[in-house]
């Protein structure tokens, strides 16, 4: 009986260390590519941009304040857009993003009279799948000249949630923007006359919190928008195993 007693015991460890049901580690919100594109008083279409397999292509847009701006891809995607609070004179912002966008390579088409717009994107995975990954939004304008640095107002996030970021400082020809906070900035282009007004775009994956990051530039500019955003990030899961002969299923 002991020595039945002792292989029982044994039997059970093995079977709880082997095969446990084990919990997917989640790799995280991943940046796939990135790029920028400037178009003209009326907007235009871009070249082939190589945004590869994503859960999320997400978009901000800098163009003429008061002006009515659109954005299509080649693939007929349907992006929602996103308004930031407290846009006001030069350059206003927008944001799009699409979920799960069905090609790899597109071409991005600005639309509208006098928009005079550039966009900025990024492509991500790892970003939330079954149901609408947005999850807020923020702006702030200087409204006044001699802006030299510009926060986009705070925002709130989990950890592990990406945080996307949007500056135009009209009149910042150099792109010389940087930005504080641990965000990455990923591209920009500055305000080209009678063309297209400026764009700089940065992203930080959240450690949980509020964040408030300054978009700084190497001269005073007239008015200076910035936006800010958060994307929630997918969920994790339990692998379903086998237990004693008896099947075991994990939530997410």
């Amino acid at each position: 009986m002991r020595r039945i007693s002792w292989l029982v015991i044994i039997s059970v460890i093995i079977n709880l260390t082997i095969f446990a049901p084990r919990i997917h580690a989640r790799s995280g919100v991943t940046l796939v590519a990135h790029g920028i594109y400037t178009s003209g008083a009326n907007g235009g279409t871009s070249g082939s941009q190589a945004i590869g397999t994503c859960d999320l292509l997400e978009i901000w847009v800098s163009y003429q304040d008061g002006a009515t701006v659109t954005l299509t891809d080649s693939n007929s995607d349907t992006f929602t857009r996103k308004t930031p609070p407290n846009q006001a004179g030069g350059g206003d912002l927008a944001l799009f993003y699409v979920k799960s966008p069905g090609a790899t390579s597109v071409t991005f088409t600005l639309g509208g009279s006098g928009v005079f717009a550039s966009l900025a994107w990024k492509s991500w995975t790892g970003t939330l799948t079954s149901s609408d990954p947005y999850g807020t939004i923020n702006g702030a304008s200087s409204g006044v000249s001699g802006s030299t640095d510009m926060q986009p107002g705070s925002i709130s996030s989990s950890s592990g949630d990406l945080i996307t970021t949007g500056n135009s400082p009209f009149t910042d020809t150099s792109n010389d923007t940087s930005i504080n906070s641990g965000f990455t900035k990923t591209d920009g282009a500055g305000f080209i006359g009678s063309t297209s007004y400026p764009i700089s775009v940065a992203y930080k994956i959240s450690t949980g919190g509020s964040e408030n990051p300054t978009w700084s530039i190497g001269a005073s500019v007239t008015f200076n928008n910035a936006a800010i955003a958060t994307f929630l990030q997918a969920t994790g899961g339990v692998t379903p195993v086998t237990f004693f002969n008896n099947p075991i299923s994990g939530g997410s």
